[in-house]
């Protein structure tokens, strides 16, 4: 499957993003951001869940408290990914540990499978590796192909179904994606790379949001201090 080709079958997915670039970190606190914001970032998620009659599980209040505590937000994207934390039913102090770690060590921590694969040019969050937000996986599919960064969003969808509907149109599985390597990618991995790399974009989108909408829920709580 080639650009043209994708971009002529693909259904649109969905986009809930209001911003497709952004910078890495909108604000910075040297100190740290007060204990207190955690209060408000939950009260922000619970005013959310509200609005479709869902309630917030204590699980995913104790790892918002969890993350906020390993953490130690200094900027927005630290919060983003906060709220992230606190969105999730199992337990995320591994995850949240690993995100510190990567902070501390002034690592980016993308894509650790595969190392040459650089995504420094891209104005995105960036969470150690973890890949928490779907603009860092569009940004990791525009890099390895010739799709633009809003057509990888898109994308992002055709590759999930990829791995999850056997017989669903509309999808990228993993050799259509070797199809749409830029030259180089496609020169360097074999199919079975491609295949690991197509299930781990496949399974961080299903478990991934969007950084744009975090931010929104962050900008809330901050306007509470």
């Amino acid at each position: 499957m080639d650009r043209r080709g994708f971009l002529t079958s693909l259904a649109v997915a969905p986009l809930a993003i209001r911003k497709l670039t952004t910078p890495q970190a909108a604000a910075h606190q040297p100190s740290g951001y007060p204990d207190i914001l955690q209060n408000f970032l939950e009260s922000q998620l619970e005013l959310d869940y509200r609005c479709y009659s869902l309630k917030r599980d204590p699980i995913q209040k104790e790892n918002l408290r969890t993350a906020f505590s390993i953490v130690a937000p200094k900027t927005n994207s630290d919060l983003a990914f906060v709220v992230w934390c606190g969105e999730k039913y199992l337990p995320v102090a591994d995850v949240a540990y690993r995100y510190s770690d990567s902070r501390q060590a002034g690592r980016s921590g993308r894509c650790d499978q595969y190392p040459c694969i650089s995504l420094d040019h891209f104005r995105i969050p960036d969470t150690g590796g973890i890949f928490a937000f779907k603009e860092e996986l569009a940004a990791l599919l525009s890099e390895l192909t010739d799709l633009n960064y809003r057509e990888a969003m898109q994308a992002l969808f055709a590759v999930f179904r990829g791995t999850q509907e056997q017989f669903q149109r509309n999808k990228i599985d993993a050799v259509d994606l070797q199809r749409m390597l830029k030259p180089r990618y496609r020169d360097r991995y074999t199919l079975e790379e491609i295949k690991r790399l197509h299930t781990f974009i496949s399974d961080c989108y299903g478990n991934s949001g969007y950084y744009s909408m975090a931010l929104i829920t962050v900008e809330r709580a901050l306007n509470m201090l």
